[in-house]
């Protein structure tokens, strides 16, 4: 097992086996699935910067 870090929600960290697929538990799902309104907008404003090469 390898821990992994979710690529658009930095926080959240689940663990990827090659021959069994991906773990996580129940509180890593729930905030995995369910993206707040903070995270939506940190993830635009960090687009916007990108793209204005801040």
């Amino acid at each position: 097992m390898e821990p992994v870090k979710d690529p658009e929600q930095q926080h959240i960290q689940y663990e990827v086996c090659e021959d069994h697929g991906m773990f996580m538990d129940a509180g890593e799902f729930a905030d995995y699935k369910n993206e707040t309104l903070v995270e939506t907008l940190a993830k635009f404003v960090n687009k916007a910067k990108g793209k204005l090469n801040l």
